[in-house]
């Protein structure tokens, strides 16, 4: 009787408490940004190549001088019409750095160059996530945003509306972030804020099938987040 009464005094027992887990490692790291200046005049590229270090110009194959610079490691397209190309920088502050440097480079052959409206076109950054990620399971929640097609490409494709930011997501947990015009502060705040801890409570982590996202960063928007597509995991055997 002693036992019975102890068992019917006890708390109820939840099924399963979410696990927490530290995001901070699934903040995107810059591969490589694209930035674009003009340079304000006319150039002779062949001039440009003859008299410009680490510089290469072949216009049967391509219409720009490429130009390569060791600090910040980044690679330049300098086109006739004044306009420059730069790519291969890992922050914005080394993708003007860069881009600065380049201009003077041409600045200092002869040419009167300008430095108008610098721009960074597109980031692209990659994340890690620590478990595999259920692509048949995210196509079918988010399939007006998804493309998947597995026979030509392992990777799902997620096209994000706001911000405007292209992932590429692989069963492994790899992620590839492009986004345009801008900084990958979003993604990472979306990514670290509202990837696996975020967990419905009593769905289960440890073998209990499959979790549903709770996205706090999307809750009232469209598309939902991207990223809480870590909670579509494989289930635990």
């Amino acid at each position: 009787m002693m036992a019975s009464s102890t068992l019917l005094s006890a708390p109820p027992m939840t099924p399963c408490t979410p696990q927490t887990t530290d995001a901070t490692h699934l903040q995107p790291r810059l591969q490589n940004i694209v930035s674009t200046v003009n340079l304000g005049c006319k150039l002779d590229l062949k001039r440009i190549a003859l008299q410009a270090r680490n510089a290469e110009y072949n216009p049967k194959r391509f219409a720009a001088v490429i130009m390569r610079i060791r600090n910040p490691r980044t690679t330049a397209l300098i086109f006739s019409s004044g306009k420059m190309v730069c790519t291969g920088a890992k922050s914005e502050e080394d993708s003007l750095q860069a881009s600065r440097r380049y201009a003077r480079v041409v600045q200092k052959l002869g040419f009167p160059v300008k430095f108008r409206d610098f721009k960074i076109q597109n980031m692209v950054g990659s994340v890690g996530a620590a478990f595999p990620i259920r692509l048949e399971a995210l196509v079918l929640k988010h399939y007006q945003f998804c493309s998947y097609e597995p026979e030509l490409f392992p990777g799902l494709i997620y096209r994000m509306i706001s911000p405007k930011i292209v992932l590429l997501i692989f069963v492994s947990g790899k992620v590839v972030l492009t986004v345009f015009g801008g900084p990958l502060a979003g993604a990472a705040c979306c990514t670290a804020c509202c990837a696996p801890q975020l967990i419905v409570p009593g769905l289960g982590w440890a073998g209990f099938g499959i979790c549903e996202p709770v996205c706090l960063a999307s809750i009232g928007t469209a598309p939902p987040c991207t990223v809480c597509a870590a909670a579509f995991l494989a289930p635990t055997p």
